[in-house]
C-alpha cells in the first residue's frame, strides 16, 4: 500500500517587488511583469495539481459519478493556465527586442535570466526552478491518473470477455480503430 507523502507546495510569490527595490536592478520594466507573470504561472500550476489530485482521488475511489465533474475543473485550470502562458510568451518577446543577448520568440528563460545580471538572473532563475518542480509533480499525477483509467477499461473489458461480449474494435499499428468482424454485440439484433 502506498504511503501518502504531505504535499509541498511552492512558496509562490513575485520575485520583483524584493528585486526592484534593490539597487542593482536596472532591468525594463518588462522583466518586473515577467516576474508577475511566472508567479501567476506557478499559482496556475498549483492549481492544476489540486485538480488533478481531485480527479486522482475520483479514480481512486471508484465513484466515478463525479468523474466528468473532476475532468471539467481540470480543463478549467488548463484554459486559465494557457492564458497566462500567452502572457509569458508575450512578455518574453518584448524583452527579446529590448535586451541584447536574448534571442527573440525561441528564447528560454534561462536565456532571459542570463541576459541580466543579479539579482534579476537569480531572481528569474529561482522561479524557473519553482516551475520545473511543480511541473514534474503535475506529470506524476497525470501518469497515476491515466494508469487508472487504463485500469478500469481493461476491467471493463474483461467483464465484457466474460459475458460473452467482445467490444468489435481492434487497433491497427497506426492507432486507428477498426471494427473486428463477427464479434458478439450487446445489442439485439431485433431492434
Amino acid at each position: 500500500m502506498r504511503r501518502f507523502q504531505a504535499l509541498q507546495l511552492q512558496a509562490w510569490e513575485p520575485i520583483g517587488n524584493k528585486v526592484k527595490d534593490q539597487a542593482a536592478s536596472k532591468g525594463p520594466a518588462s522583466v518586473e511583469r515577467l516576474s508577475e507573470c511566472l508567479y501567476e504561472e506557478g499559482r496556475a500550476l498549483e492549481e492544476l495539481l489540486f485538480k488533478l489530485e481531485e480527479e486522482h482521488l475520483v479514480l481512486a475511489s471508484g465513484r466515478h459519478a463525479w468523474l466528468p465533474r473532476a475532468t471539467a475543473e481540470v480543463e478549467g485550470a488548463l484554459a486559465a493556465l494557457d492564458g497566462i502562458e500567452r502572457s509569458r510568451h508575450r512578455i518574453m518577446e518584448e524583452l527579446a527586442g529590448a535586451v541584447p543577448g536574448v534571442a527573440g520568440a525561441v528564447a528560454t528563460l534561462s536565456d532571459v535570466a542570463m541576459a541580466f545580471d543579479d539579482p534579476w538572473r537569480d531572481a528569474i532563475l529561482a522561479q524557473r526552478s519553482s516551475l520545473k518542480i511543480t511541473l514534474s509533480r503535475v506529470q506524476d499525477v497525470i501518469t497515476r491518473n491515466r494508469d487508472y483509467l487504463a485500469m478500469g477499461l481493461a476491467a471493463t473489458v474483461e467483464a465484457l470477455g466474460m459475458l460473452g461480449a467482445h467490444s468489435g474494435i481492434s487497433y491497427d499499428s497506426d492507432g486507428v480503430a477498426r471494427p473486428v468482424p463477427g464479434t458478439l454485440r450487446l445489442v439485439d439484433a431485433a431492434f
